[in-house]
């Protein structure tokens, strides 16, 4: 649980200072990454697995997250992780049996 504290113009969560409210968003996306890409390569190397359903339905509330993370950012920024959660949410539905 992360905690926060207004600090001036920066925000303080668990010990890290966010400037702006962009940089907080992507630090946070940028976190899921990893959980993101590797249950990608999990649920690609066998998608009928016994536990696919559930990776699958993990992948999707990590593509979300970061989604709801880059509508509090700008720019090339947002259009960066905006095409990143085109990219994987493609990904997923390939991997997802019809």
């Amino acid at each position: 649980m992360l905690c926060k504290v207004q600090c001036g113009a920066a925000q303080l969560t668990d010990g890290i200072v966010f400037a702006s409210k962009q940089s907080r968003a992507v630090q946070m996306a940028g976190s899921l990454v990893d959980n993101i890409t590797g249950h990608l390569g999990t649920v690609g190397q066998d998608p009928n697995a016994e536990d696919a359903n559930h990776h699958r339905g993990e992948i999707r509330g990590w593509i979300n997250r970061v989604q709801k993370y880059a509508e509090d950012m700008k720019g090339k920024t947002q259009e960066a992780w905006m095409k990143k959660v085109a990219e994987w949410s493609k990904a997923l539905e390939d991997l997802t049996p019809k």
